[in-house]
């Protein structure tokens, strides 16, 4: 678009529609640079443009002139005698020019000239001028020596534009040489970045003021879709949680959370979702032994038996220290259970009419209770007739909602993994039904489910999920505030598991405890270990493959009111 008019008067700066652009021209930098050269300019937050050219030079020519500046040199030298400043002088620009030689010649090193100009803009002079002055005092703080495009202003502008055209007025100042080893100092895209197409707005990264966007299912760039979040309490990892849920819904994504604390039921009725409560005050019932066709695939086989190897996991919340020959014998009581309803180990039994049986079809925890006898009849009694009766019950839900929140709070404390467990089983099934659709399910306070009070089989199936989910187009995301917890069981071999099978990780303000736990499960370095110690609220450490970036979690209002009513 072209500009409505242009101003060239003033020698300090450029008008161009009322916005002035002042520039720099950079005319000498250090003889050596162990960092980025403009490392700190481009990781402070001001709007500047920087163009930088490369000239390749004939090489053959460049060594002929280099040897015989080295032989001109050592003339001088030595007929500079006493006079010791002037010989400290000459003798670093002989050591150069051999350097560059050797270089060349030995290494095939190529030398090009760099030129490198820099331009800032704002609405106002003064501001402007303050800004200008700021810049050049970070470039020579950093070695760098800047001149002020003085009547060059024009050249300097036109040099940003993408004409790839360096203006002889200004490019004599700014010339300086640069093996090909070093041109990666000058590299200007210092911080890292994450965008990707079709993904959600995660936050703004603090290192270059950038945004992040994600999109966890790019198959080509990922390995998995899976993620962790890890904070302490009041962090702003659950915010974080409900903020990205909002934003997969817009791009369809079919998404399930298991709830332990009721955080969710305002999300669930803002995207006409569905919510699902277990406990005594309920009306919703999930049946532990459904055996739905989704939890098997097409070319798979064996129904029977993957629901008997979950049911054992269940079982051993249930009895802790199982003896086996409790183990033989339960097992063997769920098998004449589902025999005494027509299910046996062939697949065929599970159809009738050539349909799948319904959850009216299946047994219940009392046909499994009228079965044993002694101790283990004893211990499930409370599933049966007590206080957790409820569990004794027929599936009576609807499960076609595109966004489910399973809540467990009414379980109360000693009783959530079992909630837990079979809303886990259940979103899996519905997780495997179409490879083609994506889904996510959110596993909050996973350390109740893969920590000390579990078990190594319900542990074993939770990694399993993360392990597999992949393949079914699927994303499983653990969330926790309680990672030495979740580190607890099996000395910690599940949940390093997880975090290794999660490609996403996002680290909130964590506890010493916790920070300690994460340190021995995780390539951190020190520095970023301070960060996450040091993080306020609303700010967590996205590692992402080999990127580690530090981000504000934004939101807009019409969001924030959402998730705060929730």
């Amino acid at each position: 678009m072209t500009p409505s008019y242009m101003n060239l008067k003033n020698p300090k700066y450029v008008e161009i529609d009322g916005i002035y652009f002042s520039g720099l021209i950079v005319v000498d930098y250090l003889r050596e640079y162990d960092d980025l050269i403009f490392k700190n300019i481009i990781d402070n937050n001001e709007n500047i443009d920087i163009s930088i050219f490369f000239e390749k030079q004939d090489k053959y020519k460049v060594i002929k002139d280099l040897t015989y500046n080295i032989g001109s040199t050592k003339i001088d030298i030595e007929k500079i005698g006493e006079m010791r400043a002037d010989s400290e002088i000459a003798a670093f620009s002989l050591n150069d020019a051999k350097y560059i030689r050797k270089e060349m010649q030995i290494n095939n090193e190529e030398m090009y000239f760099i030129y490198t100009y820099i331009m800032a803009h704002d609405v106002d002079k003064k501001k402007l001028e303050i800004k200008i002055n700021k810049i050049e005092g970070m470039l020579k703080s950093n070695g760098i020596i800047p001149r002020k495009g003085m009547f060059r202003q024009e050249l300097i502008f036109k040099s940003m534009l993408p004409f790839m055209k360096n203006y002889s007025g200004i490019s004599e100042s700014a010339r300086r040489n640069i093996l090909t080893n070093s041109i990666g100092t000058t590299f200007p895209f210092i911080s890292s970045s994450m965008k990707d197409k079709e993904g959600i707005l995660l936050g703004t990264n603090l290192q270059n003021n950038s945004l992040i966007f994600l999109n966890k299912f790019n198959r080509k760039k990922y390995k998995n879709s899976n993620m962790c979040v890890f904070g302490a309490s009041g962090s702003g990892k659950s915010y974080f949680t409900k903020l990205m849920i909002l934003r997969e819904n817009i791009f369809g994504k079919k998404q399930y959370v298991i709830d332990p604390d009721r955080e969710y039921g305002n999300i669930a009725k803002a995207l006409d979702g569905s919510i699902i409560k277990i406990g005594p005050g309920s009306k919703s019932y999930i049946n532990v032994f459904d055996i739905r066709k989704e939890s098997l695939e097409e070319n798979q086989s064996g129904f029977l038996q993957t629901k008997i190897s979950k049911l054992m996991g269940f079982f051993k919340l249930i009895i802790e220290n199982m003896s086996d020959k409790e183990k033989f014998l339960l097992e063997e009581k769920i098998i004449q259970m589902y025999q005494n309803f027509g299910i046996n180990f062939d697949d065929s039994s599970l159809y009738e009419n050539g349909k799948f049986k319904t959850s009216k079809e299946m047994p219940v925890f009392e046909d499994l209770y009228n079965l044993l006898e002694g101790e283990l009849k004893n211990k499930i009694y409370p599933f049966v007739k007590g206080s957790l009766k409820f569990f004794n019950e027929r599936t009576n839900i609807n499960l076609e909602k595109d966004f489910i929140v399973g809540d467990v709070y009414e379980l109360g404390e000693e009783n959530l993994k079992y909630g837990m467990f079979i809303f886990t089983e259940l979103f899996w099934d519905k997780i495997k039904q179409n490879r083609k659709e994506n889904k996510i399910i959110y596993l909050d306070e996973i350390w109740k489910l893969i920590g000390v009070t579990s078990n190594k089989e319900v542990a074993g199936f939770i990694y399993k999920i993360f392990k597999t989910i992949r393949k079914y187009g699927g994303s499983a995301t653990a969330i926790s505030q309680d990672v030495s917890d979740l580190f607890s069981l099996q000395e910690g071999a599940f949940g390093k598991s997880i975090l290794n099978n999660s490609e996403f990780k996002v680290f909130f303000n964590m506890e010493e405890e916790n920070l300690k736990v994460l340190e021995e499960n995780i390539d951190i370095s020190q520095e970023e270990r301070m960060k996450i110690k040091g993080l306020s609220k609303g700010r967590a450490v996205f590692f992402i493959n080999k990127i580690h970036v530090e981000a504000e979690i934004n939101s807009s209002e019409y969001e924030n009111q959402i998730i705060i009513d929730a």
